[in-house]
């Protein structure tokens, strides 16, 4: 089964001593790049409100102006939009990576284990702005990426990049070579 990669979206305002309030979650389809040419997608991922309005879990008693937009913006289902760029890139049996295709490695092995590269670009937030914004990623088991995301200068509120990329550890996928 194919499993997507998970994206928390965090803020630094209005969680509990140090700990941050999560906005958002989505899901990040990387299989979808299996199906384009040159195992490379881009598109934009629905983030949706991480709890349901009034629910407590992790929300400190002074409530901030901004999990009341965040609040607000949970009514409506989705609190906002991430660009993703996911690349699936074919890596030896060894575990490393390379910056080759999977079709290249296809005659040259039986079995490719297949490595997803996120990258994260564009995020805009409704009713929440982008300062003290976190997106975690869980690429596998053992593996995370923390991106922070940055205000342009002179952006609308609710609007800004991450700019960030990783590439996953461990195989999400095995292709197999076609045989004779």
């Amino acid at each position: 089964t194919v499993q997507p990669v998970r994206m928390q979206l965090l803020s630094e305002v209005g969680g509990r001593q140090g700990s941050p309030l999560e906005l958002a979650c989505a899901d990040i389809p990387w299989h979808e790049a299996l199906l384009s040419d040159g195992y490379a997608s881009r598109f934009s991922v629905e983030l949706k409100a991480a709890r349901a309005p009034g629910q407590g879990g992790g929300r400190s008693p002074n409530t901030s102006a901004r999990v009341e937009r965040g609040k607000e913006a949970a009514r409506q289902g989705t609190v906002g939009r991430v660009h993703v760029a996911i690349t699936l890139l074919g890596g030896q049996a060894s575990g490393s990576k390379e910056e080759r295709g999977i079709v290249d490695l296809a005659a040259e092995q039986e079995a490719i284990p297949v490595h997803v590269r996120v990258g994260l670009g564009a995020i805009r937030l409704r009713g929440t702005p982008i300062e003290g914004v976190q997106a975690l990623l869980k690429l596998g088991t053992k593996q995370e990426l923390v991106a922070v995301a940055q205000v342009a200068e002179g952006a609308e509120q609710g609007l800004g990049f991450f700019g960030s990329a990783a590439v996953s550890s461990a195989a999400v996928w095995q292709v197999e070579a076609g045989g004779d």
